[in-house]
């Protein structure tokens, strides 16, 4: 069955941020997927005009009739923000329903709809969230008018001890607030003490009369809330407390009402009611409302394909044939493609287009296109297209490529297509011939055919060896075999060498020492073996460092730190106090470990991408044999007096070890 495809009025109706009642403030708010246990979370929204009154967020825990708000506040660049109370772990699983309010300096109220967030246990389970979390380090300074059970507060909050304005109704100093089932505004029990009222704006819902000790309640529902002109609606409300009887008035928002318990009303035009109900029972009345959106009736797009030839249309939920006809909003701009297929061309549009570029029709009425194809021409054309780094020829049946790289032929033949690749590699056939395997390819000419042949330059893979010098060390790295034999060290970045090798090839990396000694190697010789075989499988990056003119004093010890973390940056602390910020490659650190347990602690404090961390501890000669532990961090490999480590490279990411020195 075709799909409804959406236009900009439905958008503008449905879209994540949320629009507000036209005579009331415009609100801009992205909808929040999920809430996280245990944090305070920031619901920030702005307003237009920014200057508004009583800006609140009001939410419920699911299967809660009762809404409770928060206030919002200034703060830029959010706009207005409310914080709600951190949800307990009981709540996880479940939804928490809120929406947006505030009022003009006319106290014209606008909102948003209702949302119904999931809680979830960790930031992780809420990959869904298209909104970045924000949390505070603060409680709201007030929830009204408590707590909801399921949610906490630091330092806890007092219930109903807070004078509140909710929705327009007043309560004195020391009221409670009843906030009734649905979308109204909630509505307060008188104190028993009289006290001066807060001032709030002129009150246009029914005045509610509690009577001591009788709880009141409504709940309203609607059924659906949203779909196309015609729309039929189905209410129901159902009302306690009191003296158990009511009467019940229903306004539907386009002029019309009602006075049964659950009346059933169509909507004829498009647009976003407020239906609207008061319970009475003596002088108690109790509102409630529902929002309902009215859709614009679609419009139906169809399309026929003619003509003795073959084609396709297709574009905007149309493929044609097969799915040839769809519905769209009033107003919506459908772009079509016509495509010939089989040899066959396309003769142009006919119906409501025309001409023989794309279709582009406005749904302002029903529509219908037709695109008419023509049968294959007399002959049909091939083209060969040579690619790649490297040389070669393709021939056969009329084709000398390059050359002559394209031919015409009669329906039905036969052409038989070969590839010479000289001196370079061939990579294979694309195009028409993309399913041909070895130098040749055979094609049968039922309709236009492109083919493409690629020739690679031979493979080699680079090896890069940077050998570093630093604080008196230096020396030098024999690669053989190797344009360059050796490669001396250098201050820091060091001296760089490279050398092409054939695939497969082996090679073997000498360390020697002039002054100072060999801290070890990085990359794909990582370790402290001063020599190192490798197969060029592939590119391959080396690092080698020479350190120090002398061994460390006594009572000082030596750790080499390989970070290979590319993009990112780390910090390091040693039994509490900070090293110098970690460098790509190899780096010496000098460090005094104290008799007994050491830590050797790091990070990444800014993101980059995954790879490696490896510490060398060989150079703690008090360092007692088999206490080298694992604190944290995912373990690529471990020795007597080394550990690697795999990091992602995200920030805040942690690794450690710790060990024992005599």
């Amino acid at each position: 069955m075709p799909s409804l495809r959406s236009s900009a009025l439905a958008i503008v109706l449905l879209a994540t941020a949320g629009l507000a009642r036209a005579e009331g403030p415009t609100i801009e708010h992205s909808a929040i997927k999920c809430i996280v246990v245990g944090k305070y979370r920031k619901m920030p929204a702005k307003f237009a005009p920014p200057e508004v009154a009583q800006p609140r967020v009001y939410f419920r825990p699911e299967g809660i009739p009762s809404w409770y708000y928060v206030e919002m506040k200034p703060e830029a660049p959010l706009g207005h923000v409310g914080v709600l109370p951190k949800p307990t772990k009981k709540l996880v699983g479940q939804h928490i329903e809120y929406y947006v309010e505030a009022a003009s300096k006319d106290f014209d109220t606008g909102r948003t709809p209702e949302y119904e967030p999931i809680v979830v246990a960790k930031d992780s389970d809420c990959s869904n969230d298209p909104v970045i979390a924000l949390y505070s380090k603060q409680p709201p300074s007030a929830v009204f008018p408590s707590v909801p059970e399921g949610f906490a507060v630091g330092g806890g909050l007092a219930v109903g001890t807070t004078a509140a304005i909710v929705g327009g109704g007043v309560v004195a100093g020391g009221a409670a607030v009843l906030v009734a089932k649905g979308e109204d505004e909630p509505e307060p029990i008188p104190p028993p003490v009289t006290q001066p009222p807060v001032t709030s704006p002129p009150v246009t819902n029914p005045p509610v009369t509690q009577p001591p000790g009788s709880p009141a309640d409504i709940a309203c529902q609607a059924d659906p809330r949203q779909g196309r002109a015609p729309l039929q609606v189905k209410f129901g409300a159902q009302a306690s407390g009191g003296n158990g009887v009511f009467d019940y008035v229903w306004t539907f928002g386009d002029g019309d009402g009602s006075t049964q318990i659950n009346p059933s009303h169509t909507y004829a035009s498009p647009g976003v009611y407020e239906a609207r109900v008061v319970a009475t029972s003596g002088s108690l009345a109790l509102p409630c409302s529902r929002t309902i959106t009215v859709l614009a009736s679609a419009f139906q797009l169809r399309a026929n394909v003619a003509g003795s030839g073959t084609g396709t249309i297709s574009g905007d939920g149309i493929a044609c044939p097969g799915d040839c006809s769809e519905q769209y909003e009033p107003g919506a701009s459908v772009t079509l493609t016509a495509a010939a297929t089989g040899g066959s061309t396309f003769a142009g549009w006919s119906g409501d287009c025309s001409g023989t570029g794309p279709c582009q029709v406005t749904m302002s009425a029903d529509r219908t296109v037709t695109a008419t194809f023509n049968p294959p021409p007399t002959l049909f054309p091939l083209n060969v297209t040579l690619a790649g780094t490297g040389s070669g020829t393709v021939s056969g049946s009329g084709i000398a490529c390059p050359g002559t790289c394209s031919q015409s032929y009669p329906p039905g033949t036969a052409v038989s297509l070969t590839a010479a690749p000289g001196a370079s590699t061939f990579a294979g056939w694309g195009g028409d011939c993309a399913a041909a395997a070895g130098l040749t390819c055979n094609l049968l000419m039922n309709g236009p055919r492109n083919v493409t042949a690629t020739f690679n330059a031979p493979l080699t893979f680079r090896l890069t060896l940077t050998v570093v010098g630093q604080a008196g060390g230096a020396g030098r790295v024999n690669v053989n075999p190797s344009v360059f034999q050796n490669c001396s060290s250098a201050p820091p970045p060091g001296n760089v060498c490279t050398a092409d090798y054939s695939p497969g090839e082996p090679i073997v990396l000498t360390a020697f020492t002039a002054t100072g000694f060999f801290s070890g190697y990085s990359g794909d010789c990582a370790g402290t073996n001063p020599v190192c075989n490798l197969i060029m499988s592939q590119d391959r990056n080396v690092g080698a460092l020479f350190d120090q003119l002398t061994q460390p004093p006594a009572g000082t010890a030596s750790i080499s730190s390989a970070f290979d973390v590319a993009g990112a940056r780390g910090q390091m602390m040693f039994n509490g106090v900070m090293l110098p910020a970690p460098e790509p490659g190899l780096m010496a650190l000098a460090v005094t470990p104290a008799a007994g347990e050491n830590r050797l602690e790091a990070q990444i404090v800014a993101a980059g991408k995954p790879g490696t961390w490896r510490f060398d501890l060989s150079g703690v000669p008090p360092l007692e044999r088999g206490s080298l532990r694992v604190l944290s961090g995912e373990v690529v490999s471990v020795g007597p007096d080394s550990v690697a480590f795999r990091v992602s490279g995200r920030t805040g990411e942690r690794i450690g070890v710790a060990f024992t020195a005599r």
